[in-house]
């Protein structure tokens, strides 16, 4: 399985992914959280309800939403994870 995507020329993926990522952040008006971790994610039943964030002033935010993205990074270095993830 493939696990990680990279530029045809192999360059790092790393200032691609970032570019491509501004520029649609930029153009759909997302905030950005920066310095800020996830605390909890929110259930409601056995669906997602949203998210429990805390900034470095410790500061607590909750966001509600339908659905979330984990992309906590190193899963294309750690074909156990993928094993795991894809049973």
């Amino acid at each position: 399985m493939d696990r990680t995507h990279r530029p045809r020329d192999g360059s790092a993926v790393g200032g691609y992914l970032i570019s491509g990522l501004v520029r649609n952040i930029t153009k759909r008006g997302i905030d950005v959280l920066l310095d800020t971790s996830v605390e909890e994610i929110l259930m409601r039943g056995d669906e997602v309800s949203g998210v429990r964030l805390i900034n470095d002033e410790k500061e607590v935010i909750e966001v509600q939403t339908k659905s979330i993205v984990v992309a906590t990074g190193g899963f294309s270095a750690n074909s156990a994870d993928g094993r795991e993830v894809s049973s």
